[in-house]
C-alpha cells in the first residue's frame, strides 16, 4: 500500500498553527519511540526467560515479590533460587532489569576473567559513595585509577603506620575488657573509625571538628541504603528517605571540605606532614599524571576517599567481629591459635608490638581468618558485567552458555564457599568451623584456597585486601594472646544483618550485638 505523503504532511502540519504542529509531531515521535522501546524490552525479557531458568515474574514488578519475601539481595534469596533452578538462574528487578546469578566457584572463575566491570546494580547498594569513585569506572581510566589506588593503599609506609596506629589504639581500648561483658562490634566500630581518621586523613577524628559528623552520616547511609536501593523512584515524601539523602550529601560535603583544606595547606606549605607517618589523603592529593598535573580532580578525589574509608572500616570491623564469634564458639580452635601466636610471638602477651611480617606468616591465623570469611564473608555478594561484547561460560557443569553483553552477573560468594564438592562435606553445617581445610599443601587445600573469594578475584579483586588484613591479623593476635574469649550467652541466636552489601553480626531476637566475656590470661 502506497503512503500518501501529502496526507501525512497534512496530518502533522498546520500552517496556521506551526507551534502546535511541532509540539504534536514531537509528542507522536516520543510516544512512538517509547512504545517501541517498551515492547522491545517486553520481547527481550521473554527471550531471556526462555534462555535461562527463571522464577515466575510479574509484568511490572519483576521478581521483587520474591526478593522481598526472602530478604532482598541476600544469601537466603540466592540460596533458595539456586536450589530450585540450578547453578545459573535469571531474575528481573522491576520491570525489565535482567540479572543472572552464578553460585558455583568453578563458574565464578570464568566470570571474574570475562566480565571485568561493575554494573549499575552495585552502585544502587552503595550509592552514598557516588559514581566518581574507582568502583564504577570503566575502560582505560579504570585501569589507571586502579593502579594509582594500589600504589597509595599498598604503600609500605602506609601499612607501617596502620600497624603501629592499630596497635596503639587497641592497647588503649582493651584494658577495660576483662571487667564486664563487651559489645565488641560497637566498641571496635568507634576504635576503627578513629583509627581510619589517623591513617587515611592524617589526624584522629576526635581532633577534627568534622569527625563525629562524618561517622554519623556515613554509618546512617550504610545502615539504611538497602531500604531504597532497588526502588525505581526516590520517595522524597518519606522523612526517613530525606534523612538518608541529607546524610549522603553531608558525607560528601564534609570530605570535600577536608580535601579543600588539605589541598590549600599543601599549596601554602603549611600542612603538618610527618614523613614517618604518611597518610592516604596527602598521598592522594600528591599523585600526578605523566605530565605533572594532579591525577585526581576534585570529585574523583572526594569519592575515592569515601571508598577508602568505607572499605577499610567495614571489612575490618565485621571480619574481626565474626572471627571472634567463631573462636568463642570453638574454644579448642581458639587454644590452638593461641599456641601458634605464643610460639612465634612470645612477647606479644607482655604487651610488645608484634612484627608485622611475622604476623603475616602465621599459617593457622591465616587459616582461621580464611575459614571465618568463608563462613560469612564481609561482602557476601559481588556483581560483574561485560559491557563490550557477548561472552560465554563453558564448563561441564552447564555446557556452553552465551551471556549477552550488558547483563549483570551476580556472584553470591556465601553460596559458592559452602559447596561441599570444593570445601568438604562439613562446610554447609551451621555449627562447623574448620580452619584445617586451608592448612597444608594437598591438592584439596590448594583448590580451597583458589576458590576462596571473599575479596573477589582476577583484575577487579579488592585492592584494599592487604590493608584490611594488616588490621584483622593484629587485632585477633593481640586479643587472643591476652584473653580467653567466651560468649556471654552462648546459645543466643546470632545471624548476619545485611547492610550496604556487608554481613553485619547481629542478634535478631532483640536487635542487639552479641556480647563477649574476656577473661585475662594469667
Amino acid at each position: 500500500m502506497a503512503i500518501d505523503a501529502a496526507a501525512v504532511t497534512a496530518h502533522f502540519w498546520d500552517a496556521e498553527r506551526p507551534f502546535a504542529s511541532v509540539a504534536y509531531t514531537a509528542a507522536v515521535i516520543l510516544i512512538s519511540w517509547g512504545m517501541i522501546k517498551f515492547w522491545s524490552a517486553v520481547l527481550w525479557r521473554r527471550e531471556m526467560a526462555k534462555k535461562f531458568p527463571c522464577p515466575p515474574y510479574g509484568f511490572l514488578t519483576g521478581n521483587l515479590p520474591q526478593l522481598n519475601e526472602l530478604g532482598m539481595f541476600e544469601y537466603k534469596f540466592f540460596r533458595e533460587m539456586h536450589k530450585q533452578h540450578g547453578p545459573i538462574f535469571g531474575f528481573f528487578l522491576p520491570p525489565f532489569d535482567f540479572h543472572l546469578s552464578v553460585d558455583r566457584p568453578e563458574l565464578m572463575q570464568i566470570v571474574h576473567k570475562k566480565a571485568t566491570e561493575r554494573p549499575d546494580s552495585t552502585y544502587k547498594v552503595v550509592n552514598y559513595l557516588y559514581k566518581e569513585n574507582i568502583l564504577f569506572q570503566h575502560g582505560e581510566w579504570q585501569k589507571k585509577l586502579r593502579r594509582s589506588y594500589q600504589e597509595i593503599i599498598n604503600n609500605t609506609d602506609v601499612h607501617s603506620t596502620l600497624h603501629r596506629s592499630a596497635w596503639e589504639a587497641l592497647e588503649k581500648e582493651i584494658p577495660t575488657w576483662g571487667k564486664e561483658p563487651v559489645d565488641v562490634h560497637t566498641r571496635l566500630e568507634h576504635l576503627i573509625y578513629e583509627l581510619m581518621g589517623s591513617v587515611l586523613f592524617g589526624e584522629k577524628w576526635s581532633a577534627h571538628g568534622k569527625g563525629d559528623q562524618i561517622m554519623k552520616n556515613h554509618l546512617y547511609c550504610a545502615q539504611n541504603v538497602m531500604k531504597w536501593a532497588f526502588l525505581p523512584w526516590s520517595p522524597t515524601w518519606d522523612k526517613d528517605y530525606c534523612k538518608y539523602r541529607d546524610s549522603r550529601q553531608g558525607f560528601w560535603d564534609d570530605i570535600s571540605e577536608m580535601l579543600n583544606a588539605r589541598r590549600d595547606e599543601l599549596k601554602k606549605g603549611t600542612a603538618k606532614i610527618d614523613p614517618e607517618n604518611k597518610d592516604v589523603f596527602t598521598l592522594l592529593l600528591g599523585a600526578k599524571t605523566e605530565d605533572g598535573k594532579p591525577f585526581y580532580d576534585h570529585p574523583t578525589a572526594v569519592s575515592t576517599m569515601m571508598v577508602f574509608l568505607n572499605g577499610s572500616f567495614d571489612t575490618t570491623l565485621n571480619s574481626t567481629s565474626w572471627t571472634l564469634y567463631w573462636l568463642a564458639k570453638h574454644p579448642h580452635i581458639q587454644e590452638r591459635l593461641r599456641k601458634e601466636i605464643t610460639e612465634h610471638l612470645p612477647d606479644l602477651e607482655k604487651g610488645c608490638i608484634p612484627d608485622r611480617n611475622t604476623l603475616m606468616d602465621l599459617p593457622f591465623l591465616d587459616a582461621v581468618i580464611r575459614e571465618s570469611m568463608r563462613r560469612l564473608p564481609a561482602a557476601p555478594i559481588n556483581m560483574r558485567v561485560n559491557l563490550d561484547a557477548d561472552w560465554t561460560i563453558e564448563h561441564e557443569l552447564v555446557g556452553k552458555i552465551t551471556i549477552p553483553k550488558g547483563v549483570t552477573v551476580v556472584l553470591p560468594y556465601e553460596c559458592a564457599m559452602n559447596k561441599e564438592e570444593i570445601f568438604g562435606k562439613d562446610c554447609p553445617a551451621l555449627n562447623t568451623f574448620n580452619p584445617d581445610r586451608f592448612m597444608g599443601t594437598t591438592d584439596n587445600v590448594r583448590e580451597c584456597r583458589r576458590m576462596w573469594t571473599p575479596f573477589g578475584d582476577h583484575t577487579r579483586m579488592c585492592v584494599g585486601r592487604n590493608f584490611a588484613l594488616v588490621e584483622i591479623r593484629l587485632f585477633l593476635a593481640r586479643i587472643i594472646s591476652k584473653f580467653n574469649v567466651e560468649l556471654e550467652e552462648p546459645d543466643k541466636k546470632v545471624e548476619p544483618s545485611y547492610e550496604a552489601g556487608i554481613n553485619v553480626i547481629s542478634c535478631p531476637d532483640d536487635k542487639t550485638k552479641p556480647r563477649f566475656i574476656f577473661k585475662p590470661r594469667a
